[in-house]
């Protein structure tokens, strides 16, 4: 067996193995690429608000959201995208309660009050948990950490699949455009077969980069070990803190002020309280962030003094295999290259799933066809 053909059968049951889940990653992945927008469209009764003359600062809307909701303590929060739209503030039950009924909630920031609620991770179709929903199922098929490694384990095999792909419609002699080229009044076969090929051959890269990305976010330590290899990578700063119990004397806004000063120009666009650490992660948007929701810019302010511990964004990730981590999400949503690169992302949504549909096509047909040819002709009476 040659190269080709071993490359050949390697793709072929490649392509047949994961064949549901790429469509399934897809079709929910293109759903997502706008997942916020969508959110925001679906629940603008709860998301929509009437702007007053300034907003509550922080430490009000938390105290308003902890006389709504006793039993529940901050776990973090995201800001709406404009001055019209409540924030989401996301809880964790208080002490040793019991699981909370809705864990997020949409918060007027003009009055504090909560104007609608749901529970991350249930499985509803209504609109409240629906983008939640196809996200949870996207990311690691309502399976936890199996689900996620299941899901770069499949990344993986896609990402291989797909170079054996480029490898074998690459004409062994000839013009490579030759490849490029769907044959007219061909047979069924050669036109599904000349599609499959053009497919794969005209949105390569585009397909590359999401299965490159997603090996990360479905397997980010095995792949953060081989980028180590080339370029070290630096341990996040809250796994490296040492536990810290004290109580806290600065407070939200002002750590959202230090982060502020820190990256000027930069929007807020959350904040995570992290106690147990003794800090505040602080999230913000840079003016040009790659990241067009909540954006790269990480500030890890200390919770007792102020200092400032680390200062994070896609333009000072760290060493260069910081920097290729930094960039796998943004490339993943498409959110990298903007408005036009999210579009791109949605209309090749479908690909894998039209690849691994018609690849599938393709080896029945030719399995179909080899066993007419070997199967005993019968005598004619």
């Amino acid at each position: 067996m040659d190269m080709r053909t071993f490359s050949l059968k390697l793709h072929r049951w490649c392509g047949l193995a994961m064949g549901l889940f790429l469509l399934n990653a897809g079709l929910s992945g293109a759903t997502l690429v706008f997942r916020d927008d969508l959110d925001d469209y679906f629940n603008a009764d709860v998301v929509e608000v009437r702007p007053g003359a300034a907003m509550l600062p922080v430490a009000g809307m938390v105290a308003a959201l902890a006389e709504q909701r006793p039993d529940a303590k901050l776990k973090r929060f995201f800001t709406g995208a404009d001055a019209g739209k409540a924030w989401r503030f996301q809880l964790a039950p208080r002490g040793g309660a019991a699981p909370l009924a809705s864990d997020e909630v949409w918060l007027d920031p003009y009055t504090g009050r909560i104007t609608g609620e749901r529970l991350m991770g249930a499985v509803r179709l209504d609109r409240r948990h629906l983008m939640p929903m196809i996200q949870h199922w996207h990311d690691s098929l309502y399976m936890g950490n199996t689900g996620l490694t299941i899901i770069g384990a499949v990344a993986l095999v896609w990402l291989m699949s797909s170079l054996l792909g480029i490898y074998l419609a690459v004409p062994r002699a000839g013009s490579l455009l030759k490849a490029l080229v769907i044959k007219r009044g061909a047979s069924t076969f050669k036109l599904v077969y000349d599609s499959h090929r053009v497919a794969g051959l005209a949105t390569c890269v585009v397909l590359l980069g999401s299965a490159f990305s997603a090996t990360y976010l479905g397997l980010p330590n095995q792949f953060k070990a081989v980028v180590s290899l080339i370029s070290p990578t630096t341990e996040p700063l809250l796994k490296r803190l040492p536990d810290h119990k004290a109580a806290p004397r600065v407070g939200m806004d002002q750590a959202i002020a230090i982060a502020q000063a820190v990256l000027p120009g930069a929007t807020l666009r959350g904040l995570s309280p992290h106690a147990d650490k003794g800090v505040y992660q602080v999230r913000l948007r840079l003016a040009d962030d790659i990241n067009a929701g909540n954006g790269t810019g990480r500030v890890i302010v200390d919770m007792h003094d102020g200092a400032v511990h680390e200062v994070r964004s896609f333009k000072n990730a760290g060493s260069a295999g910081d920097t290729v981590l930094a960039w796998m999400y943004p490339l993943h949503s498409g959110q990298a290259f903007g408005t036009p690169g999210r579009v791109v992302i949605v209309l090749i949504g479908v690909f894998p799933g039209l690849l691994a549909l018609t690849g599938a096509w393709i080896w029945w047909r030719r399995r179909s066809t080899l066993a007419a040819r070997r199967a005993p002709v019968r005598a004619v009476a």
